[in-house]
């Protein structure tokens, strides 16, 4: 995948990071005086859809992060698109999610019987349909000439032994997409019941999202009407009540910006935070309302999906734009994750969900309301159109 991404080169893939099949590997950030033991290590796992991303991404370095908040900072790498989630019905089923299974076993490699992980921070949920991998996997096939009548080992056979880059092509080009299976290993079927079940790890939580997530994403969305039809089915009563609730004089790309975000990211993080308080874990929200001339791809961009990363690693482009508003955010907001990494218990600096009125803390650089918390009605009441659609529609 590659974007015109002026500024984030390297996050848009423009152009393409080097690649080569020694790519399992992960980057530790230390501080510059590490004592024997004792340090908290925070691990990080790349976005990307499971489609793209690359730990060598130089906005996930480490280093301020480690420096200021004095942990190990980790990133790793791990199999991706087909490379890591095949849909060859030749492999076993517990196999596919071989994506999957990198990142449990960088998580685990070291001690070899390692304490639980103590808690989680989710700035990226994983939220959609499964995709279907198998048809993918065929349309794969055809397209490399492997496809050999009633000998499914023979096709997998065959694309092992492909050029890498042909295989890598056939994805980009027909838009095929391979993504983790439900295989109740490592990838349940629905996040609502294993909450329910108590299937989840136990952990801490800190989860949030960005003001603006769909402006960098409004461009590859249908339509607004067929967004909607998708959510809500075409004509439909809830899906009027939901067109409603935005500007009449929206533009296209606004409504698919604002759809997006409220379906994809601001509702779904909303529900996993009050579903996992309900049933007793500890989970903390924030709210990234942030934007700065050096840390947008492109004019309007906003506070889009991702943005805050760069504030969280302290990885942004100093120029002459990088002002004291992003350098005192970036320290508030290494501080809470810092807390939280350090005593996940005792929490980022806010009140958990559900303990207080103002349980929703504001990351802003606007001086009148730095360091407040809201209400998070005030950010998820459009939930109350969405949450049934979640629901219904396999979250």
């Amino acid at each position: 995948m590659a974007m015109k991404c002026d500024e984030f080169r390297t996050i848009c893939n423009t152009p393409p990071l080097p690649e080569n099949e020694h790519y399992l590997y992960l980057n530790v950030f230390t501080p510059s005086t590490v004592p024997s033991k004792g340090l908290p290590v925070l691990f990080w796992i790349h976005g990307g859809s499971f489609s793209l991303g690359s730990a060598r991404v130089p906005d996930f370095d480490g280093s301020s992060f480690a420096a200021n908040q004095g942990f190990v900072v980790v990133t790793i790498n791990y199999r991706i698109n087909v490379f890591g989630f095949s849909g060859s019905s030749a492999i076993p089923l517990e196999q596919r999610n071989i994506g999957l299974m990198d990142q449990l076993k960088q998580l685990l490699i070291n001690p070899s019987s390692p304490p639980q992980f103590r808690a989680t921070i989710l700035q990226s949920q994983a939220f959609g349909p499964q995709a279907d991998n198998e048809k993918s996997w065929d349309t794969l096939v055809e397209e490399l000439n492997c496809n050999v009548p009633n000998t499914t080992s023979s096709n997998l056979e065959c694309v092992v032994n492909a050029e890498v880059d042909s295989i890598r092509r056939v994805p980009q080009s027909r838009g095929l997409a391979f993504t983790p299976i439900f295989d109740n290993s490592t990838n349940g079927p629905v996040f609502l019941d294993a909450i329910n079940e108590n299937s989840t790890a136990q952990v801490p939580i800190l989860t949030g999202t960005n003001s603006d997530e769909g402006t960098v994403l409004a461009s590859v969305m249908p339509p607004p009407e067929l967004l909607l039809d998708g959510i809500f089915g075409n004509g439909t009563a809830s899906k009027r009540l939901a067109r409603s609730a935005y500007p009449a004089d929206a533009t296209d790309d606004e409504l698919k910006s604002l759809i997006t975000t409220n379906y994809t990211y601001t509702c779904t993080t909303s529900m996993i935070a009050r579903t996992t308080a309900s049933a007793g874990q500890r989970v903390w929200c924030y709210y990234f309302n942030a934007s700065f001339p050096n840390n947008e791809p492109f004019p309007g961009a906003r506070v889009w999906h991702i943005s805050e990363i760069p504030l969280v690693f302290g990885t942004y482009k100093e120029d002459n734009r990088t002002s004291a508003e992003q350098r005192r955010l970036t320290r508030t907001m290494q501080q809470a994750w810092g807390d939280f990494a350090k005593s996940p218990e005792l929490g980022p600096g806010w009140a958990a969900v559900g303990t207080a009125t103002n349980d929703l803390r504001l990351f802003d650089a606007d001086e009148a309301v730095f360091g407040q918390s809201l209400e998070s009605k005030v950010v998820d009441e459009i939930c109350t159109y969405y949450d049934e659609k979640l629901v219904t529609n396999g979250f």
